[in-house]
């Protein structure tokens, strides 16, 4: 007699049959709970997202391969389920969080951004999507996973042969926004997404670029008087994929273009998705542009985690023919914990140094080969520091965060700065609150606990006309440390 663990078991192999090992570890492998019980299948996730990406997208797969489990059909029913739920929030909110297994083959996590050099008088400033990096090639984990699920779930419904959102296969198209720091997978993620339209449409309809070439196009089509057709080249796109978009700070009329431009490809249902180093809201853009994008998808991609490091040493290894054993790799991903980019230079200078002096590759030579660079010594922050990267990030002129002034343009981004030199420093209240601006103990006490509850609360704040939410604020401050 079958078991109830027999019965799943049978279960997620028919539906790996039907929707592939990769989709079935990304979207089901510790991503649900799976019950069995008096014929009904109920599938426990962990998000509202997650509920309606799987019946939209699975749901066919998932009656089918229950229904040849059971020998009949099956009822199948979605809920949200608390742990799950309990457990991806904490993942989320974790620094370091243990990343869920998502397998894929892949060769690089990132490709560099290849700008056009092309006149605005051709078809410019799009790369051929046949020679992008792949979607396939992507290797997703915690850090990444919901910017890739985006990216994926906006290929799924462009697909013909998926009538996603019913009988007009005519979705509703918003921005979407990638946004992090350099070497994470964002230029990877917006070429993969330009070749795997390229498979879909016309591939002379997907105009894939860097801002700083939309720019470049933008200004030697006025200088030429050809804007018209500079707008019907841009405007008519099937899809605009822009690349580093904050190069657009400080650039009033072409960010008012790409405005309009936006406006226009939104308005034909046509797709628009950007990549930039900070959030829309933290950019200094014109406000309707700021407001455009944040109205649209906004997901973030952050450095990689221990295991995603580890299964990106490993996949780069394979790629170059270095053999490097289990130790090694765990010893690696553990002690370079910088971006892709950096975890590719680690391997290199392991593998020249390891062919230069014919030596195995062992824990021993990797200390050797990388000297300094391995477990590097974390920086030492001062107060300075801190002053400096805030005012930096909320232009504030010199000398605000130690005056007297109480008003919020000074008092929030001053409970900021105690906030993180509490964080990054060994100081004792009364040494950081007599730096900023001679005020007691106390004061920083009041500060670190107004700051917490703002991100317990996923809160906001309006600074300098700009909306921040405080998370993401912090984590940029943090980045300029």
């Amino acid at each position: 007699m079958p078991t109830l663990t027999d019965w799943v078991a049978a279960f997620s192999h028919e539906l790996t049959k039907r929707i592939g090992e990769k989709r079935y570890h990304l979207w089901f492998a510790q991503q649900t709970r799976i019950h069995w019980a008096d014929d009904q299948l109920t599938i426990g996730v962990p998000n509202r997202f997650f509920l309606d990406w799987l019946q939209g997208t699975f749901g066919p797969a998932i009656r089918e391969a229950a229904a040849s489990v059971a020998g009949h059909p099956m009822a199948i029913r979605f809920v949200v389920d608390a742990g799950l739920f309990q457990a991806h929030r904490q993942q989320l909110e974790a620094t370091h969080s243990e990343p869920s297994a998502v397998e894929f083959s892949v060769a690089s996590a990132v490709s560099p951004c290849r700008p056009s050099n092309s006149s605005v008088g051709t078809p410019t400033g799009h790369r051929d999507p046949c020679d992008c990096s792949r979607l396939e090639e992507f290797i997703a984990g915690e850090s990444n996973r919901l910017a890739y699920a985006a990216v994926l779930q906006l290929v799924e419904s462009l697909r013909p042969d998926i009538n996603w959102f019913g009988p007009s296969n005519r979705p509703l198209r918003m921005p979407l926004t990638i946004y992090g720091p350099h070497g994470v997978g964002k230029t990877h993620l917006l070429e993969g997404l330009a070749e795997a339209l390229g498979r879909i449409w016309d591939k002379s309809k997907i105009v894939c670029l860097t801002a700083e070439d939309f720019t470049n196009q933008f200004l030697q089509a006025m200088r030429q008087g050809k804007l018209s057709e500079f707008r019907r080249r841009f405007r008519s796109a099937k899809a605009l994929l822009l690349d580093d978009l904050q190069f657009l700070e400080g650039k009033r009329a072409t960010q008012e273009e790409l405005l309009h431009t936006v406006e226009t490809l939104s308005r034909q249902g046509h797709v628009f998705v950007a990549a930039c180093e900070r959030h829309p809201r933290q950019v200094r853009w014109l406000p309707e542009l700021v407001d455009r994008l944040a109205g649209g998808a906004v997901w973030p991609i952050e450095l990689p985690d221990a295991e995603l490091r580890r299964r990106l040493i490993q996949t780069k290894a394979q790629k170059i023919g270095l053999p490097l054993s289990d130790d090694v790799v765990a010893y690696l991903a553990q002690s370079v914990r910088g971006n892709v980019r950096e975890l590719e230079g680690a391997l290199y200078a392991v593998f020249h140094f390891a062919t230069v002096h014919r030596q195995p590759i062992t824990r021993e030579l990797v200390q050797t080969a990388l000297g300094r660079w391995l477990r590097p010594q974390p920086k030492t922050v001062s107060l300075r520091d801190i002053e400096r990267a805030v005012a930096r990030v909320l232009h504030l002129r010199p000398g605000v965060l130690r005056g007297r002034e109480k008003v919020r343009s000074a008092s929030y981004p001053r409970m900021l700065a105690m906030y993180l030199a509490r964080k990054h420093t060994t100081l004792s209240y009364s040494e950081i609150g007599r730096f900023f601006g001679g005020r007691n103990h106390s004061t920083v006490i009041a500060a670190q606990r107004k700051v917490t509850a703002w991100l317990a609360k996923q809160g906001t704040f309006r600074l300098a006309g700009q909306t921040w939410y405080v998370a993401d604020l912090l984590q940029h401050i943090e980045r300029e440390l």
